[in-house]
């Protein structure tokens, strides 16, 4: 009876997860670092934080993140709850591999939010730094955080 009992319980788990990290469509790109899924509904980017809209590379960053999504399907890696604006917190992977979380920070079209990430995707904003990449070309750019003070 024990065994069944554990071998049930690591079932529920292995079906849990499974559900949790299934692959699904992008419905929307909402902005640089929120999309919504057929699946999950919205979901925001972990760890790092994209030009707003009415900032300079706010459209230009969503531009980029559909490029990057193209057609492919992608997998939610859940890391936070709804405590975010009723909404998922999620690295988001597709199914070819690509991070794209990391991928927007390294193309300089997402900041590292370190507050966040603890410094998940420190390196990747390095490289774009280091390469004068989106955000890192202007000396002149508003982190998307202080400009949603203003």
């Amino acid at each position: 009876m024990k065994y069944l009992t554990i071998l049930f319980l690591t079932l529920a788990i292995c079906v849990f997860f499974a559900k949790v990290h299934a692959s699904e469509r992008v419905k929307r790109i909402i902005d640089g670092d929120t999309v919504v899924t057929t699946r999950f509904g919205k979901i925001r980017l972990y760890g790092m934080d994209a030009p707003e809209k009415r900032q300079p590379l706010g459209p230009a960053a969503t531009e980029h993140l559909r490029t990057l999504i193209g057609d492919e399907r992608v997998e939610c890696i859940r890391i936070g709850s709804y405590k975010t604006y009723n909404r998922r917190v999620c690295i988001l992977v597709t199914e070819s591999g690509v991070s794209l979380n990391r991928e927007m920070v390294r193309a300089g079209y997402a900041y590292d939010e370190p507050r966040y990430s603890k410094g998940f995707y420190k390196r990747s904003e390095a490289e774009a730094r280091r390469e004068n990449l989106g955000v890192w070309n202007d000396p002149n750019s508003v982190k998307p955080w202080v400009f949603r003070r203003k």
